[in-house]
Parts: structure tokens; C-alpha cells; sequence
């Protein structure tokens, strides 16, 4: 994936094979050191931000006064927390399964934001996770959250 920043950046934008975005290349055109410090400057925060929000799409995040990225707290009903305990059980299976950490496969945020929506389609977990997780993980969660309601 190229993305022209402006005519002074060329940013290849690459993804591993378990889908976490990276700078593959960053082409920079400048006249002097000056306009190199001011460019770079502002493109580091930019190129942060476009690939955080890249490996997490669905991540809720508000920036607090000090301009620091806070997550939205995700509040469960009682039903919900069962539903999230259980797909915390799904996952850790998982990930003792195929030998990753369980993060890995889902963070809690995710897990809480499926036990608040309660996805039972395959397009509405797609939406919510994305289509490489959910070719991996979806039609499990799907089919645990179907039979949990």
C-alpha cells in the first residue's frame, strides 16, 4: 500500500502475514535540513496515528486535555460480563491452541465490544473485527455468541 502524504512523502505501508501494519519505505523530497526537520516532525505523528489506527480499527480512543489517546471504557451488564468471561475462555483455547499469546487473537476491549454488540451475522462480526480476524476467528465467535443468547 503507497500513500502520498503530500508532493514530499512516500510512505510504502506493508503487513506481515499475521496482519500488524508497518513502514516498508519512506521516500522524503526536500531542498535543505530545515524543511527536512519541519516535514519529519510533523509526519511522525501523523504516520503513528494512521497505523495505530490501522492495527486497531475498531479500538475507541478520545484524546484527553494533555492530547494523550485514551480508550473508552466499555461498561457490561451482568449478562454481557458472563457473555465476555466466555469468550475469554474461547479465546484462551485458542491461543493455547495455535501457541500465541491471547491478546494476540483478541484484545479484552474487542471481546467486550462483542459481548456489548452480540454480532450473530457473519457481515455484522466482519464489521466489527475485520475481515483477516474474522476468516481466522469469526465463524467461532459467531457461532459462541449465537448459542450464549
Amino acid at each position: 500500500m503507497d500513500e502520498s502524504i503530500n508532493s514530499k512523502f512516500t510512505i510504502e505501508l506493508k503487513q506481515t502475514a499475521k496482519g500488524i501494519w508497518y513502514i516498508g519505505s519512506l521516500k522524503i523530497n526536500v531542498e535543505d535540513i530545515n524543511e527536512f526537520n519541519s516535514l519529519i516532525d510533523n509526519l511522525v505523528l501523523n504516520v503513528e496515528e494512521k497505523i495505530k489506527k490501522l492495527n486497531n480499527p475498531n479500538e475507541i480512543n478520545e484524546v484527553n486535555e494533555a492530547g494523550i489517546q485514551e480508550k473508552e471504557e466499555i461498561f457490561l451488564t451482568p449478562e454481557e460480563e458472563r457473555l465476555f468471561n466466555h469468550l475469554k475462555e474461547i479465546r484462551l483455547e485458542l491461543a493455547r491452541t495455535e501457541g500465541y499469546p491471547p491478546y494476540i487473537i483478541f484484545h479484552d476491549s474487542m471481546l467486550k465490544k462483542m459481548a456489548k454488540e452480540k454480532p450473530q451475522s457473519h457481515e455484522s462480526m466482519k464489521e466489527l473485527i475485520g475481515e483477516k480476524k474474522f476468516e481466522k476467528y469469526g465463524k467461532i465467535f459467531v457461532r459462541e455468541i449465537f448459542q450464549f443468547v
